[in-house]
């Protein structure tokens, strides 16, 4: 296997109050400035929390226009783009499409192998093969056949890609997506078993001593079985009430770009949970991340001693301030520190995440009420077979109940 890598690139990438910038003296300039990073010129400065990945992609992007403003030769003598200059250009456009969203990370993370592979080699000589190598070098480091599949399926949608923006012709497009994903039990790459359903006794240990807020996020979440984006997005202009249950219409969600609606019924349990965080404006978050931490010191400085030590244990270190909203990063972090720290208090109570509440409520109104209302809940089609990913417990007993019925009467 051929390794290669795209050229370093000059000057320094940093970040200066909170967006990045970039410090080089590009072609046609008389000395070295700063340049803040954008992903368009009529867009802002990239914020601290975009990916560096990406920040590095801006910077290649304007560095290739200085270039060829200014007549130099192509950093590729063979005239055609490289896999590295490929990539970075598809990332960039990802982070543009996936502007609302965290999406662009998903799509740069799988394609770090070919860069660190083949970066500097022209995307013309990529070929199928190279691929396979690749693919058969993570089956030899031990990484899940879900895993290897899902670059796979990331590799495939560059090409297609490259090829719809002109960066390669269609028979490289088509020797790139030519490239199979693994098939169950017909490789050496592990299978996953599907995520597993957290009993209630284990959330109610779990969250016992967590700030209200937090609480009211996690039986919300464990009593609608709706998706870690769409608790987060929540805002009170999307919520209905009724009499008898809330409608909860996400302004967006995964399948909106289906056209598929969402609509989210909130029960008696979920609304008392909910109602002491809609006194805000229409358009806010419901979850704010400031109300925890201002509850998680109010509760350290009840249990402090001494007014004193109650300050001193909730004095700022860092001296930033709290996020605006909840993401689906910081509060997925939030859960699985207070699920560790209840494990290593009680060696009884595993670890789990807050995507296992999603399929614990699958579960148990498919065990109760059917696979359409689980359907219904979890927001599948009707006509798919997602949900049995899901709620794979309720569907074995299923299956078992019914070759029961078909056993005892064949004797």
């Amino acid at each position: 296997m051929q390794h290669t890598s795209e050229p370093k690139l000059p000057g320094t990438l940093r970040l200066n109050r909170g967006r990045w910038s970039w410090a080089v003296r590009l072609p046609g300039e008389p000395s070295r400035r700063t340049h803040a990073l954008r992903l368009s010129p009529d867009s802002p400065a990239l914020p601290a929390s975009v990916p560096r990945s990406i920040a590095e992609s801006c910077a290649r992007k304007m560095l290739l226009a200085a270039e060829g403003a200014h007549g130099h030769a192509p950093r590729n003598a063979a005239g055609s783009c490289t896999v590295a200059q490929a990539i970075a250009r598809y990332v960039l456009a990802a982070a543009e499409y996936y502007a609302a969203s965290r999406g662009s990370e998903t799509v740069e993370l799988p394609l770090r192998r070919l860069t660190r592979a083949f970066g500097g080699r022209p995307l013309a000589t990529l070929t199928c093969p190279d691929l396979l190598d690749v693919r058969d070098r993570m089956i030899a480091e031990g990484y899940a056949r879900n895993t290897i599949n899902h670059t796979i399926s990331a590799w495939r949608c560059w090409a297609r890609w490259c090829q719809d923006s002109r960066l390669c012709s269609v028979a490289t497009m088509q020797e790139l997506v030519a490239i199979q994903p693994l098939k169950p039990g017909r490789s050496r790459a592990p299978d996953t078993v599907p995520t597993e359903p957290v009993a209630h006794w284990i959330v109610k240990r779990t969250m016992a001593g967590a700030p209200p807020t937090l609480r009211a996020m996690v039986a919300v979440q464990e009593l609608t079985g709706m998706r870690t984006g769409e608790l987060v997005a929540m805002r009170p202009r999307d919520i209905e009430r009724r009499d008898d249950v809330w409608l909860y219409r996400p302004a967006s969600h995964k399948c909106a770009w289906r056209g598929k609606p969402r609509v989210i019924v909130l029960g008696p349990r979920a609304q008392n949970a909910l109602a002491p965080y809609l006194g805000g404006a229409p358009d806010a978050p419901v979850w704010s991340p400031a109300a925890v931490e201002r509850e998680w010191r109010e509760a350290k400085r009840a249990a402090a001693r001494s007014p004193r030590r109650g300050e001193l244990a909730t004095e700022r270190t860092d001296k930033r301030a709290p996020r605006a909203a909840w993401d689906v990063h910081t509060y997925a972090h939030a859960v699985q520190r207070r699920a560790e720290a209840a494990h290593r208090a009680d060696a009884h109570v595993p670890a789990w995440r807050p995507y296992q509440l999603r399929s614990a409520c699958g579960t148990r109104v498919r065990r109760w009420f059917g696979i359409a209302a689980a359907k219904a809940i979890l927001g599948h089609s009707m006509h798919g077979g997602v949900t049995d990913r899901y709620t794979y417990e309720a569907a074995e007993a299923e299956t078992i109940r019914e070759a029961r019925r078909a056993a005892l009467a064949l004797g």
